[in-house]
């Protein structure tokens, strides 16, 4: 349920792959604002082709050209560039 996953969340603290298994977790559920910010928390704290693949997908998906823009910007100018993007 989304409130599992909500109590869930707040247990990950700085694991990449585990903010990417919530966000495939949010995807089930149809949770599209929930897939792009924990794709986006993943990304930020370390490189992941799943989690840009997935907030790739789910960003065209919606009306939010920006999240797109900064998983395409990510491919461009490598991954240092993202860790230090703004979120």
């Amino acid at each position: 349920t989304r409130e599992q996953l909500s109590e869930w969340e707040g247990q990950l603290h700085d694991n990449p792959a585990a903010w990417g298994d919530l966000a495939n977790a949010y995807a089930g559920l149809g949770d599209r604002d929930a897939v792009v910010r924990c794709c986006q928390k993943s990304l930020g704290l370390g490189p992941s082709y799943r989690a840009l693949k997935t907030l790739s997908q789910y960003a065209l998906e919606g009306p939010d050209i920006t999240t797109w823009r900064y998983g395409a910007e990510a491919e461009l100018y490598g991954w240092e560039w993202l860790r230090t993007a703004p979120p």
